[in-house]
């Protein structure tokens, strides 16, 4: 248990320190930033048993710079025990079962799609477009030149995922 709250401490720290810099048009810092959200959303969702195991695979449809952040990530940490591995799909019948699938913004459209391909598996859909996260399970935005996320807690339950009471904290839920 020391453990979860050492790591929630950084989790907290991190975020933070995320939210009280702020937002700038720079690509770089803001990937660096989704991808660090990212990974704290890995550690501090209850994934159902058949997830726990093997690979931790973070889907991205299309073009991020998140993705490379992701990957150097990747190269580093863990998510609990399980390696993560980053996979890029250039379109929604690419893809497989993945922990955590992120659409940037401009494959927004199709959320749809892939919310219907991915609904038998516990996948958490992550956007990044204002508006759009009554229909995913987080939704990066910015409020007051902040980067925050929205919660969808009733989309996280739809695919089995449960978030930590402090994620929930942190988010604006929806």
């Amino acid at each position: 248990m020391g453990c979860c709250k050492k790591g929630l401490k950084y989790f907290v720290i991190a975020l933070f320190f995320v939210q009280s810099t702020s937002f700038t048009d720079q690509f770089n810092t803001n990937a660096k930033i989704k991808a660090l959200y990212i990974y704290n959303f890995a550690k501090y969702i209850e994934w159902p048993e058949s997830y726990k195991s093997g690979d931790f695979v973070i889907g991205i449809l299309g073009n991020s710079p998140v993705e490379q952040n992701l990957q150097t990530m990747a190269k580093l940490k863990k998510v609990f025990n399980q390696t993560i591995r980053v996979k890029k799909f250039s379109s929604p019948d690419q893809i497989s079962k993945c922990h955590m699938l992120m659409l940037p913004n401009a494959s927004t459209s199709l959320l749809s799609t892939c919310s219907k391909k991915l609904s038998s598996y516990s996948t958490l859909i992550i956007t990044e477009k204002a508006g759009i996260g009554v229909k995913s399970g987080i939704n990066f935005v910015v409020v007051d030149r902040k980067q925050k996320f929205e919660l969808n807690k009733q989309e996280l339950s739809s695919h089995k995922l449960t978030p930590s009471s402090n994620l929930l904290k942190l988010a604006i839920l929806i």
